[in-house]
């Protein structure tokens, strides 16, 4: 597979620009990777299956994707969305890919329902971020936009460290 990334947008016609990244172990538990990006995420696949099977018991898996800005009082990093946790890591190693849409807009919080990416400080454990019409405004969806050296990650938790210590994690991200 090659990336494709001309780099230019054209309003005569739509573009999507492919970046793939491989995410090496940072310890045990943690796989990270950098990427320089200026656009409008749309899409996010991620290929963990070299992580699989898990030496024994069971575990689960968390992904994020943080930007470059630091926070004025620390020297952590502002992440782009909530972390999104609990993914499943008991499938057989062909089974281990998500494949995530960037939805702005699709947040349904009434239905219950939710988007894969949501703001990082907008839901109840940070409290509220406004209100709109008399309503508290929750978790809303993240709108995809990333610009500079983006850090992607994937951890595990669980029992057991995974087999493959030295394996790696694929990240596809489609920017249109």
């Amino acid at each position: 597979m090659s990336d494709v990334n001309d780099g230019n947008f054209y309003l005569s016609r739509a573009r999507c620009n492919r970046q793939t990244v491989i995410l090496e172990s940072t310890s045990a538990t943690a796989f990270e990777g950098n990427v320089q990006l200026n656009g409008k995420i749309s899409q996010v696949v991620v290929d963990y299956g070299s992580l699989l099977p898990l030496q024994s018991g069971s575990g689960t898996g968390v992904f994020q994707i943080s930007s470059d800005v630091t926070r004025s009082h620390s020297s952590s990093v502002v992440p782009y969305h909530k972390p999104i946790m609990g993914i499943d890591l008991s499938l057989s190693q062909n089974e281990a890919l998500m494949v995530l849409d960037v939805t702005p807009g699709s947040d349904n919080d009434r239905a219950g329902n939710f988007p894969a990416f949501s703001n990082v400080y907008s839901d109840g454990s940070y409290g509220v971020i406004g209100q709109f019409e008399g309503v508290a405004i929750g978790k809303t969806s993240w709108n995809g936009m990333v610009h500079g050296n983006v850090h992607l990650m994937f951890g595990t938790m669980g029992s057991s460290p995974v087999t493959a210590a030295n394996g790696t994690v694929k990240v596809t991200i489609y920017l249109g």
